[in-house]
């Protein structure tokens, strides 16, 4: 359920704020490169507020001198605990909206971040996410985490606005660490007036939409973008060898720490240009506009029998893939997973939360729970279908074009069923070109020798995700 689907706004498309999956964290998240570009009303001042903690803990840890003992050492890690904010439902948690980040594991890793800043001459930030440069570990929800706890007061009481102007009942809940006094040195509590999610009982809190990005608009990857198309002889010298513009975060920071000068060349540029928020319209990445596509295509193609056996499960999946088949094919799914500028396939992901968005709504109407990536055996499996304790079920799905395939088949899926004791995996394929659907020509035939093997069956299915050849060029 969205936000505007619990509260009944009826044109939430025309709003400034973004309307949160309440039952799915979107993977988007806050840039704070978009709060310095486009301060207004509540979140005026919000970068300001941002560095000015930022830099005292650099001043914190440069008085420690390295120290972890030291009590200035201390003093900045609990500045910089950064737990992830649940009531945004943004990240990277796929199986709902209740991350695992650790506040004091953040807290570790920025902190540590700092000092090899300072290790390298840098007294500030001019952007605290210029903190990527420095240390391995602090990726983009770390960056969204750190900025939505630091302004959280002002997102609170952005968010009263919105529900006061809807008539939305709000409700006090309290945040220990809610903002940070710098007269005390410490954080201190806050109540905020927020609506409630009826699924996790807990706050929610909006943001405008022009705040999110999928990258922050700094990030070690542009960093190194910037470097090959300046420096490109140097680097193929200083490195020994070609490079692309791929590399290795480890050995962006390496470059980083021996030449710290390029670091605020690169910032300096940034800070000159306009950065542009994640297109939800267009949702390049399709992490948002399939949960809408899926609901209303799902409400209309019921499923009506109730399911009570193991085989009962497994019809269902049959069914359900059918219905996903008839979508993506017939329905015009498909456009959801090729981006429409350039293309090009959208990645795996995307044909995930598509699938899921179809499979989650059937089964929620026949009691049946799934689990996205649920941890299993010695890693996450996509789909974990379960209806108490004996009718359960997993779904692997990969891209054809995965190099992973094969082991995804052969290995991966076996070794969850095995782990768990389930009795039926399915595998399914999204094909998006002919070099694809070559790929996987004999994959009955490999899975039918692995059920010889094996005391579970597996099945495959094939999804047709290629694009339509346009009318006037169908013979």
């Amino acid at each position: 359920m969205k936000f505007s689907e619990i509260y009944k706004i009826s044109d939430p498309e025309d709003q400034d704020w973004f309307d949160p999956i309440l039952t799915l964290d979107t993977l988007l998240f806050i840039d704070p490169f978009l709060l310095y570009d486009l301060e207004t009303e509540e979140f005026i001042g919000s970068h300001e507020e941002v560095i000015k903690l930022f830099n005292s803990a650099f001043i914190a840890i440069a008085k420690s001198k390295g120290d972890k003992n030291s009590p200035h050492w201390k003093q900045a890690l609990r500045m910089m605990r950064f737990p992830e904010v649940q009531e945004l439902c943004l990240g990277y948690t796929d199986a709902g909206t209740r991350g695992n980040g650790s506040g004091a594991e953040v807290a570790k890793v920025v902190t540590q971040g700092i000092w090899n800043a300072i290790n390298i001459g840098k007294h500030n930030v001019k952007h605290f996410e210029e903190i990527q440069l420095f240390q391995n570990g602090i990726g983009r929800d770390r960056i969204s985490d750190a900025t939505a706890k630091i302004i959280r007061k002002k997102l609170g009481d952005y968010t009263l606005r919105i529900c006061r102007e809807h008539g939305i009942k709000t409700h006090p809940f309290q945040y220990p660490e809610g903002i940070y006094d710098f007269d005390s040195e410490r954080w201190k509590a806050i109540e905020c007036h927020l609506p409630k999610n009826p699924i996790t009982g807990g706050p929610i809190l909006l943001i405008p939409k022009k705040y999110l990005n999928s990258l922050p608009t700094i990030n070690p990857d542009d960093f190194w973008s910037y470097c090959y198309d300046r420096d490109n002889k140097t680097l193929r010298e200083q490195f020994n060898r070609d490079i692309g513009k791929n590399l290795d975060k480890k050995e962006i920071l390496k470059y980083v720490a021996e030449n710290p000068e390029r670091e605020e060349e690169y910032v300096a540029k940034k800070s000159t240009e306009k950065a542009e928020p994640y297109d939800l319209n267009k949702d390049p990445d399709g992490v948002y506009k399939w949960y809408d596509e899926t609901r209303d295509w799902v409400r209309d193609n019921p499923i009506e029998d109730e399911i009570t056996t193991q085989k009962g499960l497994s019809d269902l999946i049959t069914l359900m893939i059918d219905r996903f088949d008839h979508y993506i094919q017939h329905n015009g799914g498909w456009e959801l997973l090729w981006n429409d500028n350039t293309w090009r396939e959208k990645r795996e992901k995307s044909a995930q939360v598509l699938f899921l968005g179809i499979i989650r709504e059937y089964c929620f109407s026949k009691n049946i729970d799934v689990n996205r990536e649920a941890n299993i055996g010695r890693g996450p499996v996509d789909f974990k279908l379960s209806n108490g304790s004996r009718i359960r079920a997993l779904i692997e799905v990969k891209k054809a074009s995965n190099s992973k395939f094969w082991h995804g088949l052969e290995k991966q899926l076996p070794t969850y069923l095995e782990a768990e004791g389930i009795g039926h995996g399915c595998f399914l394929v999204i094909c998006y070109s002919n070099t694809d659907f070559d790929k996987v020509k004999d994959i009955n035939k490999k899975v039918s020798q692995l059920n010889k093997s094996l005391p579970y069956k597996m099945t495959v299915r094939i999804i047709d995700a290629s694009r339509p050849l346009p009318a006037s060029i169908v013979v």
